[in-house]
């Protein structure tokens, strides 16, 4: 098949796999709408609130090393059809569910069958786009899939107060069903599965295949120190966008649900304008090498100020705004750290060390998760489930501090340049 980027077919079938990025996001930032609200109905508290919620990350973390293999030696259009499968059913339980382990089932089964999306997006357009492209089709997949981030705010939140909660869900797991079939529907044209019966490659055991993954990963020192940037950042951002936003904007504002979950929903729109930016920024191991440690920057800056805008009662139209910039440090970030991993990894090993990496951002992303649901149940408020303004600001305080520790694993890429040429050979 032509890798030609104007070929259409090659794109509509990215178009298919971005979507499906979306829906994981869609689904991931959804708890942070649905969970506090189900907290204060039946009194969860915030460590359970928090626990639940990771077991999206615990799921979907897991398997990512699997994921990627799969998704190099079946072809990613197989292996997300078969993720959205499953996503349906854990959606359908979460449609019903009103108790803690109802709860619990629906968001494992979901964070499981929405494991293989953004891997699987990132190995297809290694293999159908030319390389010089990666930085622009990343951003692309990246903004879109964040798109599901802005839309499982303020308009489900506003779908769930019109139609309830079963319905709404029970859409979505429709949705995820019809985008499976589409992907399977097209499987044989999948250009990653044609590019691995070309080359006629030896079929290597997944074992194998896995601890190349992690091997590649631990004898480069680079790809270490981008893992734990990557890490760090995404799980700060997530703890944040995906599960306290709504509730801490509410809590030090006062303000209605609807007006909380808007301006939650900026920082999603932030995160998209962010990724779209960073595709057109600065390209070569120079130029990459500047772009992350200007977002590095941008997204300890923007922290700061989020949090002492909300500490000091500044409007929230200001502290939603720096929310809002805050997404985009993380997202000018993210495309520039996807970048670079693809950067310093052989093609045939695209995959693995992605899964591998995905499932150490994703370990970051629950212990942040879990941390800061346990911190915050160390400061109830005056209702069941709820905690304090000064937990949050506590909180996020822990959240800023790990962020800027993280940030000195930015020296140990200086040799960033020589591991790009070690990877194209």
């Amino acid at each position: 098949m032509n890798r030609y980027p104007g070929n259409t077919r090659l794109h509509v079938l990215f178009g298919f796999l971005v979507t499906a990025y979306f829906l994981s996001f869609f689904f991931r930032v959804s708890a942070a709408v649905v969970l506090p609200r189900l907290a204060s109905e039946i009194g969860m508290t915030a460590a359970m609130t928090g626990f639940i919620s990771s077991l999206y990350y615990y799921a979907y973390a897991f398997v990512q090393p699997l994921c990627g293999s799969l998704n190099d030696r079946w072809g990613p259009l197989r292996v997300v059809g078969t993720g959205l499968a499953v996503a349906a059913a854990g959606s359908a339980i979460f449609m019903f569910a009103s108790t803690p382990a109802a709860l619990a089932a629906g968001r494992l089964l979901t964070g499981l069958g929405l494991a293989p999306m953004f891997s699987g997006a990132l190995v297809y357009q290694s293999t159908a786009f030319p390389p010089r492209r990666y930085a622009f089709y990343s951003s692309v997949t990246i903004a879109v899939g964040n798109l599901g981030a802005v839309v499982s705010v303020g308009p489900l939140g506003a779908a769930i107060d019109r139609w309830g909660r079963g319905p709404v869900f029970l859409f979505m797991s429709a949705l995820s069903l019809f985008m499976a079939g589409l992907l399977f529907l097209n499987a044989k044209s999948d250009p990653v599965r044609g590019s691995n019966q070309g080359l006629r490659r030896p079929k290597t055991p997944f074992s194998a295949h896995l601890k190349t993954g992690f091997l590649t990963l631990w004898s480069s020192r680079e790809c270490r120190c981008l893992t734990l940037l990557w890490g760090i950042s995404v799980a700060a951002m997530l703890a944040f966008q995906g599960l306290w936003s709504v509730a801490w904007y509410q809590t030090a504002y006062g303000v209605e649900a609807g007006i909380a979950r808007n301006w939650a929903g900026a920082v999603g729109i932030g995160i998209m304008a962010g990724t779209l930016l960073g595709g057109r920024f600065s390209s070569g191991p120079g130029g990459r090498m500047k772009a992350i440690g200007l977002g590095l920057s941008m997204n300890l800056g923007a922290w700061i100020a989020l949090w002492l805008g909300i500490a000091i009662r500044l409007p929230l139209a200001v502290t939603g705004t720096l929310g809002f910039l805050l997404g985009g440090a993380t997202g000018f970030l993210v495309v520039h750290f996807a970048s670079a991993l693809n950067e310093m990894t052989p093609r045939e090993r695209a995959g693995a060390v992605l899964g591998v990496v995905n499932m150490l951002v994703m370990v970051s992303v629950i212990a942040f998760q879990w941390g800061t649901g346990a911190i915050l149940a160390r400061f109830p408020g005056l209702k069941a489930g709820s905690s304090s303004s000064l937990g949050f600001l506590v909180t996020f305080g822990v959240v800023i501090s790990l962020v800027a520790a993280s940030s000195l694993a930015f020296r140990g890429m200086r040799r960033f340049p020589e591991a790009t040429r070690r990877g194209s050979e």
